[in-house]
């Protein structure tokens, strides 16, 4: 996570009242940036099956952990949950959803009109591959875009790939 440019402690171990079946403890990593009032994030359900959940903090608590839709959802795992600075589009890694193998990046809209998130996007070439690739995040300019893969390395390491945009 050091490679990503995001603030200072904002990665944050789930907390086991979220997530207390994780056994892998790289997917127990959240993005939750101070003051921040929704978290989104992957975890096991009744079959072992990583989906993403969505909490909000309201009137000093957080809600019930709650699912997202069945679009977002598949019968392998969801993983790595990343929302735009502006809330409106969710990057995540898929094993599940149609693809190219492996886990593969997704985008989806936040829709205002039905106050959900629209159907996932298999992101493609060069993001997705037949290897896994992860956490995926644009910088807040739009200048790069960063994520993470398993692609042409050993089997106990990721590269971490950054795109330039020029415009």
């Amino acid at each position: 996570y050091l490679y990503y440019p995001l603030p200072d402690r904002s990665w944050r171990t789930l907390p086991n009242q979220l997530d207390s079946t994780s056994v892998q403890g790289h997917y127990k990593a959240v993005y939750a940036p101070e003051g921040t009032d929704r978290i989104y994030f992957s975890s096991s359900d009744q079959n072992g099956i990583r989906n993403i959940y969505v909490t909000e903090y309201q009137d000093t608590v957080w809600t019930c952990p709650s699912l997202l839709n069945e679009h977002m959802t598949s019968p392998e795992n969801e993983i790595y949950p990343m929302v735009s600075s502006d809330g409106r589009t969710m990057y995540f890694a898929s094993a599940g959803l149609y693809g190219v193998g492996g886990y593969d990046l997704y985008v989806s809209e936040w829709s205002d009109e039905d106050k959900d998130w629209s159907v996932p996007v298999n992101m493609g070439f060069p993001y997705s591959s037949p290897a896994d690739d992860f956490l995926l995040v644009n910088t807040d300019d739009g200048r790069y875009t960063i994520f993470a893969s398993n692609r042409d390395c050993s089997v106990d390491s990721v590269w971490v790939y950054v795109l330039e945009f020029d415009n």
